[in-house]
């Protein structure tokens, strides 16, 4: 059916609204219950108000509907659940049992009527014997407005046994624990009123669930099969007692709003009422057809072919069966049959005799009928006659009427005709000539003005065609010998740069001579390189002249684009030549201008004859008014003159007007578009040639420092001999310190020593950055220019500086750090420390020898990402013979989980939650922009920075891949588990299914999780009910779409971010800025001066000597700090507060941090 195949739904029909009521009113009086599907508003029975039903996702919103009084204006809105299912279960729909007359009685006697009585199947199994038997029968479930399950009245007293029955034995049977057989009748309870009722096996569902059908009263529901118990065999062999009944000659609509509204306009009729019903032969081979009537006479299926509910089925007639077999005449005898039956409660003679005569009277009137039919043939012959007659005068008609339009059509022709005489005589008088004379006078004179054909006006177009053409101005331009020279001593240049860091990348370089002999050939090609370059700058040095040149064309195209606009509407073939072009519009220029010129001589011709015969006009009237003159005036033609005048004007402004003639159009359009594609190609030669001057200026400038000079390594030397030798002296002072502990030295010895490692540690980590910052500054100019200090220096690592971004440190050990644990029970130890006088956070890593290069490759990808939402890391290194890695990142306050866990109710007072999702959200959109997935986003691993007042997403497990991170999935002390639905199987397959997406998930459920830090458990079942209670109605909307089963359906981090649902912070700004972990072979990120400080310029060795003697010696600057100490520095020492942490909720997640924020 129709309605089976529309979503679920929790249906209410209400009633009694008003007749004004709209769907946007009825939608804003129920939406207050929950979210709603559709509304419908229908007439109802009466015409006095209107009927309808809402639609609710689900249940919990319908039943609050139903349990809250409702008004629309004055009107008290009546509420309830339809009386149908609609093919669905009824636990899923509404709909309920009707009973007849239920009691808790003895089953006395039950036996004996399961072997007599009719089962559900009675009417057709009596097959055409059938036919006109007339039943009263109680409708129990509607299933569609044209099929429905009823009760025989007749049947009633054994309703009542089998449910007295079901009630006592069913309440102590043992349920069923295995699943139903679909061939056997069982006892269930009924959701609705927890009543027993019989039932088979519809169908299986699951494992745990089954569809069963109410045999009794035709209704289906889906039960659990432990709620399911057998029967005794007196009430399985019973048959069941609702038949399935149809309604005839109909069928129903396939439109479902017309469905459902048929379903309870079926259910006014037939609700806890009894019927009569006529039956027909059985319409298949189980349902029975009928025609209804209500008790008071009314023809249902009348009614539902009315309200439009139902149709006609094709080429049948509904007619109602006699008890004999035949048709009857009329339908009153089948009323006073109804009225027979439904009275006939004993079956006595005196009814029995009624049939009889009505049988009698029904013979009688169909001779009658017979009788009236040849009436009818007679009166059908006499009408077509008449016809026929009507017809031949109509056409009589029509020829008449044919010729009167035609003579009437003459006659407005010639009216037509009169009128346009008319209107020429009042067109053609003097004042009108003479207005149209002075109209195209102001246009010729406006043409002459804006025309290049005059004298005066300057030809923009010539001016064009001359600049474009300009030989000299070309040669100017032509700067292609000397920029393919540049590139190709560049391209050798380059190709020598690139031998030498191929040099350096490989197993083994190349020996002394070979390497020698490579930089001598590129420092030739640098000085050739270098020599072009400014030969170029100097040739183009008059910049003034080039910028001229650049505004004397920007001038003219915009002077030709301005005047020619409407030229230029119009297609133009790219193959034009623009010299044919030229000399094609100057010819045709010139013979313009002297077909104009002829053509103004004759207009001013004309004008000196209209002139004069105004004055000879003139003078006749004076003469006339002065003296007394008889004689005939002799007076010019004055209308044959204006009408010659106005025929000059009008030919010269054709001349002038060149659009008026299509060659002239053609001509102008493509020597403009010539013209115009030529100023081009000649502004963006110039444009690119005042480019290429400024860059190779700039180039050349950067290239003069490293003509003769080199790179000064001694800088660099002087601060490695520095920090090896506070390594040896943090080195002994350990030692010192182990032998102090174990010969148990008192606290006095152990603080001076201690603080004297504090002070070895800040001055080797002050002249490690320094080394950092050196060899930075030497690896950017090993790319640029001297590669050789690659296989020069290898001691210096350059190449592994190169690699790793700079993260990777050789001299760095975990004695460097004065470590202090941040929580116990990690395995991967994290502690918190300081650097340079900032507090990092240090991660240890077991990894295996095979994981370092993976380890590090993920390593760089995450530090390449540029982020103010994302840790920076700022150092890797390992211990332990390479097997513990050891990451350094700036330090923050706490994790989200711990913030969080640690709030009344799970409230977060001191930082907005809106600033917290737009950290994690835009740290997302970082790693998702660089192609990487995090793989483990959860509140552990969001850390907050109280004092900004904003967070930031923590770098993921290095050590292991996607696939790893999901495996120790987060859960909330709530049990809610933070993994994609994708991801739950945990096949080899599954590291295709972490994708951004998976990230995405988890971050839905981070959002919902943070309003409602309690939730247990999201499926796709309550997900739209957990947001509509927490969250706001844009942002359900968004996690609906995160939440979503499907990984393609949920929206990327760009598509939430481009539609505003999570503005950026601005705190994101002031967090730590990120390590400037730039590829140096990527950028130049040295300046002029810097790169001048880095040059040898010739100073001898004892010039070295003396600026290394300038540096203070280990000994003294560690002297130097211990005076500095304050005696009560232990009490000055500012120590982080750690917030008291129990340990991660799963293995394999970021601890709380310190509560110092990350300043690095």
């Amino acid at each position: 059916m129709a309605a089976d195949k529309r979503p679920m739904t929790y249906d209410i029909y209400v009633a009694n609204m008003p007749l004004a009521i709209t769907s946007d009113v009825l939608m804003q009086s129920f939406q207050r219950f929950g979210p709603i599907s559709s509304v419908q508003i229908c007439d109802g029975s009466k015409n006095n108000n209107k009927m309808g039903f809402v639609r609710f996702f689900n249940q919990q919103s319908m039943e609050r509907a139903l349990a809250t009084p409702i008004h629309i204006n004055s009107n008290k809105i009546i509420c309830r659940v339809p009386n149908r299912t609609s093919g669905k279960s009824a636990q899923n729909g509404g709909g309920g049992f009707i009973t007849l007359g239920r009691s808790t009685g003895s089953d006395d006697g039950l036996d004996s009527v399961s072997q007599t009585s009719s089962g559900p199947n009675d009417c057709q199994n009596e097959g055409p014997d059938q036919g006109g038997k007339v039943l009263r029968i109680l409708v129990t479930h509607i299933e569609s407005p044209t099929l429905f399950w009823a009760q025989r009245a007749d049947e009633a007293s054994v309703i009542e046994k089998v449910q007295a029955s079901l009630s006592k034995l069913c309440s102590n049977m043992p349920f069923r624990r295995a699943r139903p057989d679909m061939t056997k009748t069982y006892s269930t309870q009924f959701s609705l009123d927890q009543q027993w009722y019989r039932c088979q096996v519809f169908r299986y569902i699951s494992e745990n669930q089954t569809e069963v059908i109410y045999m009794d009263y035709g209704n289906r529901e889906i039960v659990h099969n432990n709620k399911i118990v057998d029967l005794p065999d007196y009430l399985t062999q019973l048959k069941g007692l609702a038949s399935k009944f149809c309604l005839h000659g109909v069928k129903s609509t396939d439109d479902p709003a017309l469905i459902d509204l048929g379903i309870e306009k079926l259910s006014v009729f037939t609700d806890n009422s009894l019927l009569c019903a006529f039956v027909h032969e059985p319409s298949n081979g189980e349902i029975v057809s009928v025609d209804l009537k209500t008790a008071d006479g009314i023809d249902v299926i009348e009614e539902m072919l009315k309200s439009k509910t139902c149709v006609p089925k094709e080429d049948k007639t509904r007619k109602p069966p006699s008890p004999s077999g035949g048709t009857l005449a009329d339908m009153s005898h089948i009323q006073k049959l109804m009225e027979i039956k439904l009275n006939n409660d004993s079956g006595d003679a005196k009814n029995a005799n009624q049939l009889d005569s009505l049988a009698r009277e029904n013979e009688k009137f169909r001779k009658e009928r017979l009788s009236l039919e040849g009436v009818i043939g007679a009166l059908q012959k006499e009408t077509e006659a008449t016809k026929q007659e009507l017809k031949a005068t109509q056409e009589k008609r029509v020829a008449e009427n044919s010729e009167f339009l035609e003579k009437f059509r003459a006659l407005v022709e010639q009216k037509h005709t009169v009128e346009r005489e008319l209107m020429w005589m009042s067109e053609n008088t003097l004042a009108k000539t003479v207005g149209r004379v002075f109209a195209g006078i102001r246009s010729l004179t406006l043409l002459r003005i804006q025309c290049d054909a005059v004298a005066s006006a300057t030809d923009h177009l010539e001016e064009a065609i001359t600049v474009a053409t300009d030989s000299s101005f070309e040669t100017s331009l032509n700067a292609e010998h000397l920029l393919l020279k540049i590139d190709t001593i560049r391209s050798r240049f380059q190709s020598l740069q690139a031998d030498l860091l191929k040099a350096s990348e490989g197993a083994e370089w190349p020996d002394a001579i070979e390497l020698d002999q490579l930089i001598a050939e590129r420092d030739t090609a640098k000085r050739e390189l270098y020599s072009s370059l400014r030969e170029f700058v100097v040739k183009f040095e008059d910049i003034d002249a080039l910028a001229s040149a650049v505004t004397r064309i920007e001038k003219i195209l915009s002077t030709i684009n301005s005047k020619y606009d409407s030229y230029l509407t119009s297609p133009m073939p790219n193959d034009l030549v623009a010299g044919d072009c030229f000399k094609e519009y100057i010819t045709w220029k010139k013979l313009k201008r002297e077909e104009v010129e002829i053509s103004r001589q004759q207009t001013k011709s004309q004008h000196c004859l209209v002139l004069e015969g105004l004055k000879t006009l003139q003078d006749e009237l004076l003469r006339r008014v002065s003296t007394v003159d008889l004689t005939e005036p002799v007076i010019p033609d004055l209308d044959q003159l204006l009408k010659d005048f106005e025929t000059a004007v009008d030919n010269e402004i054709k001349l002038l007007n060149q659009k008026e003639d299509p060659s002239n159009t053609d001509i102008i359009t493509k020597t403009l578009v010539s013209a115009i594609r030529a100023l081009d190609g000649n502004l963006g030669a110039v444009r690119k040639l005042v480019e290429q001057r400024a860059q190779f200026d700039k180039e050349s400038e950067q290239m003069s420092i490293w003509l003769t000079g080199t790179p000064d390594i001694s800088q660099l030397q002087t601060t490695v001999k520095g920090i090896k030798r506070l390594k040896s002296k943090l080195r002994h002072r350990l030692v010192d310190l182990q032998d102090l502990e174990e010969d148990g030295a008192n606290g006095v010895e152990l603080k001076e020593i201690n603080e004297d490692l504090d002070n070895i540690r800040e001055l080797l980590q002050e002249q490690l950055a320094l080394e950092d910052k050196q060899l930075e500054q030497l690896s950017h100019l090993a790319v640029r220019h001297f590669p050789e200090l690659i296989v020069k220096h290898p001691e210096f690592g350059f190449r592994k500086v190169i690699d790793y971004n700079g993260i990777l440190k050789s001299d760095y050990t975990l004695d460097l750090f004065h470590l202090r644990p941040l929580s116990d029970g990690d395995k991967r130890e994290l502690h918190q420390s300081s650097c340079c006088g900032k507090p990092v956070l240090l991660k240890k890593y077991l990894i295996g020898a095979n994981s370092r290069n993976d380890f590090l490759k993920r390593m760089k990808e995450y530090s390449q990402v540029s982020s103010s939402f994302l840790p920076q890391i700022m150092a890797v290194f390992f211990e332990m013979n390479e097997w513990q890695a050891v990451i350094v990142r700036p330090l923050y306050d706490i994790s989200l989980a711990r913030l969080v866990g640690r709030e009344p109710n799970g409230d977060l007072q001191q930082i907005s939650k809106a600033k917290i999702i737009s950290g994690v959200l835009q740290g997302l959109s970082a790693l998702h922009g660089a192609d990487l997935v995090h793989g483990a986003v959860h509140p552990n691993n969001v850390l907050v920075d109280l004092a900004r007042g904003c967070a930031v997403l923590s770098e993921y497990d290095f050590s292991k891949s996607p696939l790893q991170r999901t495996e120790s999935s987060y859960v909330t002390t709530g049990g809610l588990k933070f993994l994609a639905p994708e991801l739950e199987s945990r096949s080899p397959a599954s590291s295709d299914l972490v994708t951004a997406s998976a990230d995405m998930y988890n971050f839905g459920l981070l959002v919902l999780w943070l309003h409602s830090p309690f939730i247990a458990k999201v499926s796709a079942d309550n997900v739209s009910e957990l947001c509509h209670d927490s969250l706001d109605l844009d942002t359900t909307t968004l996690v609906t779409l995160l939440l979503h089963a499907q990984p393609e359906s949920r929206p990327t981090v760009d598509k939430i971010l481009a539609a505003g649902f999570f503005p950026p912070t601005d705190e994101g700004h002031d967090l730590p800025p990120p390590c400037d972990n730039t590829d140096v072979t990527d950028t130049c990120s040295e300046d002029k001066k810097v790169e001048e400080k880095m040059v040898s310029d010739g100073r001898d060795e004892d010039q070295i000597k003396s600026s290394a003697e300038e540096i203070p010696s280990v000994e003294e600057a560690v002297a130097t700090k211990g005076r500095e100490v304050d005696d009560n520095c232990e009490n000055k020492e500012t120590k982080p507060e750690v917030e008291a942490c129990d340990g991660p909720e799963k293995p394999g997640d970021t601890l709380c941090e310190s509560s110092s924020p990350a300043r690095g």
